[in-house]
Order: C-alpha cells, then structure tokens, then sequence
C-alpha cells in the first residue's frame, strides 16, 4: 500500500468542490462537481454533473469507453468541454472531483470508467483528487 500526503491547497480545493456540489441541483439523488486547475491552483474550468441533459462528447466518450448507457453529463466531461472551450486545455494540471448525496453527505468521487478514458486519452499526466 502507497500512502500519498495531500497537500494543504489541494484539500483546500476539494473542500471547494464540496461546497460547490452542495449548492448544486444535478437533478438526481448524486450532486458531483469538477474542476480543473493549473499548476498555481487557478481554477480554470469547472464542470457539474446533469442528469437531465446530455452533450455529443459525453455520448461519444461512453461509446468509446463500451458503456453507452452512460449518457447523462458528468462533471468531468463537462469541465473538459469548458476547459476546451476556453482553449486552455495545455494548461490544466489537477483536476478535483467532489460529490455529495442529496442530504449533504461527501461521497467518492472517483472518475468512472468513462471519465478515466478521456483523462487517460486527453490528459495523460494530469493529477487527480477526489473525494
């Protein structure tokens, strides 16, 4: 077993996608929400999950990632789209992930299968945190 130190600004960010999530309305029972960093903690994008919409890179990475039905908008996808759509994806180099159930309570938020392959594919070296 690895143990990793987190550092005090990477918490600091993930108890901001916490406090974020909890003001969400995903529209479903799992409140989740990304958010891309730089290298100096900058937020650059952020991205909440939907399950009442949808987007053709969610559709296409699901399809991609052999798990179609996964089509509602995930965090991650969504930032990325931001991320892209303000041309800063070089820049990105941390990515939080945070989700609280509809109560309040902090959930895991690791990147499913589908959310891994495009981190994997679009951002080899970023540093994931999450809840």
């Amino acid at each position: 077993m690895k143990t990793v130190h987190i550092p005090q600004k990477a918490a600091q960010m993930l108890d901001k996608t916490l406090s974020l999530a909890k003001e969400h309305d995903s529209g479903g029972r799992v409140k989740c929400v990304a958010m891309f960093t730089d290298k100096r903690y900058t937020v650059l994008a952020v991205g909440r999950n939907m399950y009442t919409k949808t987007h053709p890179q969610q559709k296409a990475w699901a399809s991609r990632a052999g798990n179609s039905a996964k089509q509602c908008l995930h965090a991650e996808v969504r930032a990325a789209i931001m991320l892209a759509k303000n041309g800063w994806e070089g820049r990105a180099a941390m990515l939080f992930v945070g989700a609280v159930s509809e109560s309040g309570t902090v959930l895991q938020a690791a990147p499913c299968p589908v959310c891994r392959l495009l981190l994997e594919t679009d951002f080899p070296d970023i540093i994931v945190y999450h809840t």
